[in-house]
């Protein structure tokens, strides 16, 4: 019996339809005889065939045939066409049969063939693009949706974080879109985000497919955190409902800040700037305000994803300082204000100010005298100035036999200033005390004692207890000291020569045997250390485990020697080639089995570095300041 071959085939695949989802396609059934080599397949007759697609119903069509075919050459019994519907996604695998039949009696017969063939992918779903895909929240952006048909439409929405929401219905080839400011929210601790955006493509009211895409928003610089309010009072107790201002190096500020976050973002830090200083907390009392003038209160706050706002705030500050005696002198005098030190009134000159706090503050003035060995002050004058610069003569009736004191006190809404002046009594070129135990030379004695009232020109030495002043206050072997070079010599007497030139003095402590004695010297300004001065240390070197790449499964091969057997699977008596000891009539190459795809770990021991540094001086100085130093050693 004679042997066939029959084939069923695609042609051709043609008019694609996009909006249709369809495409035509043409099949055909073919057959040959394979069986001799030079006989072919030469006959005349009736026959039929049917050529089938998928589920489409195959009708038989009727043929004569006559035939004069080579060996081996395939023969076209018939051809068809049909129309073939794609899946959604435009994707499509046809299943083909076809049948010849010859009729009985006729070789060979009936002949029947199958088989599948891939169509071309329909571009189906649209796949939108972004005109940017990192917009900023509140910008626009154009979603580009190239479809395949223009009779496609598309259903668009966006979800991002928990929200989802609609864009377009029903949308072409374009749709611009605005990213909402509330988007935001779904960002409360951070400035950016990824969301997507979903295209539903539809042929009419057909569904087509579904795509989306990522976009990663962030938010703008322009969403700030707010400030409501920066509300600003007086903390000082009382200056409020005496000044009703802010008064200079009195007054001191409660600040509190009012400030919200913006789309879901929180404030996590408040700061405050006033006077050059900062302070934390929406709610913040400030140390005293030593500003004048215009002062700004500067609040910065911060939101939880980083963005800050600043706002500042001016406030009045009135000047104020304390009360001010510029000048205050007295001297004795006649009751018509001519200067004499036997004068029985005084000669007062007055010069004060007081600020005047926007004429809240509070102000007085009082001058007065206590006599030498009295507790109680008389008044001279007084008075409600914010200042006074004048000379004014009392009419006190002053002792001339008695020293006094004399005070002025300048009082306002915070603090007294007070001056202190002597009055000594009137003059006398020497005068000697009633007790028979003191003297004065100038004016009248006073006290058991000796008193001097006016100037005095030593041309000797001065000697106290038998020693001069000078060996009192410096005795030999003193040190003085001073930012002047000028020898001490030439301004007290003896005899001074420089001493401790670059050296720094230290008590002597006789229990150390660094400092035992007077006059010791010792110390480096730079120091070299030596090993064993330094610090026990070591530098670590932590246990570090590292893995190779993997180069893939591999095999080793060795060279098998053995005298019997089978050498590829079940040779007995073998050995690894080792040299030309080994002597073999056969031998083998054999791979190792395969591990599989490996790594291999790599892992050093801890230990300790090799030596660093240069080994230089270091600096030994403390800190200083220089002067001259003399010793007295005459």
């Amino acid at each position: 019996m004679a042997n066939y071959e029959t084939r069923v085939r695609m042609l051709s695949e043609s008019e694609i339809s996009v909006a249709d989802n369809t495409s035509k396609v043409t099949v055909a059934l073919e057959f040959c005889r394979t069986d001799y080599p030079y006989y072919g397949y030469n006959l005349t007759g009736d026959a039929s065939w049917n050529i089938k697609v998928d589920s489409q119903p195959a009708v038989n069509v009727s043929f004569t045939f006559n035939w004069n075919i080579p060996q081996n050459v395939w023969q076209e019994v018939g051809r068809k066409t049909f129309v073939v519907s794609h899946n959604s996604d435009g994707s499509k695998t046809i299943g083909m049969s076809g049948t010849v039949y010859f009729g009985a009696g006729v070789s060979p017969g009936t002949l029947s063939a199958t088989d599948t063939a891939k169509l071309s992918v329909i571009k189906r779903i649209t796949t939108p693009t972004l005109s940017n895909n990192a917009p900023t929240i509140g910008s626009n952006i154009t979603i580009n949706l190239p479809r395949a048909s223009s009779a496609f439409t598309h259903t668009l929405s966006y979800t991002f974080g928990k929200v989802s929401n609609n864009i377009a219905t029903g949308a072409g080839g374009a749709v611009n879109w605005t990213l909402p400011n509330t988007l935001a929210e779904q960002l409360p601790k951070t400035t950016s985000g990824t969301g997507k955006i979903t295209c539903i493509t539809y042929n009419g009211s057909t569904l087509v497919g579904t795509k989306t895409v990522n976009f990663t928003a962030t938010v703008p610089d322009t969403m700030k955190p707010s400030i409501k309010s920066i509300t600003i009072s007086e903390a000082a107790s009382g200056l409020n409902a005496q000044f009703a201002a802010y008064v200079q190096n009195k007054s001191k500020l409660n600040i509190v800040t009012d400030a919200a976050g913006i789309y879901g973002s929180g404030i996590t830090s408040c700061k405050t700037e006033v006077n050059g200083k900062v302070y934390a907390g929406s709610s913040v009392t400030t140390g005293h305000i030593t500003a004048s003038g215009s002062v700004g209160v500067k609040v910065t706050v911060t939101d939880s994803r980083g963005k800050s706002f600043s706002s500042t705030k001016n406030i009045s500050v009135i000047a104020y300082s304390n009360p001010k005696i510029t000048t205050f002198t007295a001297a004795r005098c006649t009751a018509e204000g001519v200067l004499d030190d036997e004068g029985t009134e005084l000669s007062i000159g007055l010069n004060f100010s007081v600020s005047n706090v926007g004429d809240k503050n509070t102000k007085s003035y009082a001058v007065e005298l206590l006599k030498n060995g009295s507790e109680t002050w008389t008044p001279v004058l007084s008075g409600s100035k914010y200042s006074y610069n004048s000379t004014f003569i009392t009419s006190v009736s002053l002792s001339l036999d008695s020293s006094y004191k004399l005070r002025l006190r300048v009082t306002d809404y915070f603090t007294t200033t007070t001056a202190m002046l002597d009055i000594s009594s009137g003059f006398t070129l020497m005068d000697f005390r009633s007790t028979g135990k003191g003297v004065a030379v100038g004016k009248v004695s006073e006290k058991d004692a000796f008193e001097v009232g006016m100037d005095a020109d030593f041309k000797g030495s001065l000697l106290v207890g038998g020693k001069k002043l000078l060996d009192l206050i410096y005795p030999v072997g003193s040190i003085y000291m001073s930012i002047k070079n000028t020898n001490p010599g030439t301004l007290f007497g003896g005899t001074w020569t420089a001493w401790g030139a670059g050296k720094v003095p230290v008590g002597v402590n006789t229990s150390d045997a660094n400092f035992n004695t007077v006059e010791k010297t010792g110390g480096a300004p730079t120091h070299n250390l030596t090993t064993a001065q330094m610090p026990s240390h070591s530098h670590s070197i932590p246990a570090l485990s590292s893995t190779a790449a993997s180069a893939g499964s591999h095999t080793h091969t060795s060279d098998v020697y053995g005298s019997t057997g089978d050498f590829s699977n079940n040779a007995t008596n073998l050995w690894i080639k080792g040299g030309s000891s080994v002597a073999a009539a056969y031998g083998v190459s054999k791979a190792s089995k395969s591990g599989g795809a490996h790594t291999h770990t790599v892992t050093t021991k801890a230990g300790t570095t090799g030596s660093a540094g240069a080994g230089g001086d270091h600096n030994n100085l403390q800190p200083y300041i220089t002067c001259y130093m003399w010793k007295r050693t005459a």
